[in-house]
């Protein structure tokens, strides 16, 4: 549990410092609500791994959450996954994150797509990432993927 709780503290740091882009140069942003209510948005970088996983860098690099995703499917042209595996890498150190739930959805096309049941659209090219942690933090992010990896 102790270091559950230094693995979300050492996520907010890593994804704070500043840096640059990825390869594929894919951008997001990172809202991390711990269960106190305590809100820090993020400047990310994304790198979409085929259908089995998301990495979600730091600005300076230094720190990756790494979702794991599998039971892909598609709702219209939409690819919603479920994470079954969120690992912080940071210094070399890898830590897995207890979480409860979460869903990807993934906008492969060139036009933005509706999500099913909401109002809420995903932009062409573009992922909305929702997780929350066995310990209440809800993280959400958003992006544009420029390119993606086989």
């Amino acid at each position: 549990m102790q270091v559950f709780v230094r693995c979300i503290s050492a996520l907010s740091m890593a994804l704070a410092l500043a840096g640059a882009a990825t390869v594929a140069d894919a951008k997001g942003i990172a809202r991390v609500q711990e269960s106190d209510g305590t809100v820090r948005m993020y400047d990310v970088s994304l790198e979409v791994i085929d259908h089995r996983a998301v990495h979600i860098i730091s600005a300076d690099k230094k720190g990756t959450l790494i979702i794991g995703k599998a039971a892909c499917s598609y709702a219209g042209e939409i690819e919603r996954c479920l994470p079954y595996r969120i690992e912080l890498d940071q210094f070399g150190r890898r830590h897995e994150i207890a979480f409860e739930r979460g869903t990807e959805y993934l906008n492969r096309t060139a036009t933005a797509q509706q999500l099913p049941m909401s109002s809420d659209h995903v932009p062409p090219h573009g992922i909305l990432l929702v997780l929350l942690t066995a310990r209440g933090t809800y993280i959400t992010v958003r992006g544009t993927i420029d390119g993606f990896h086989a």
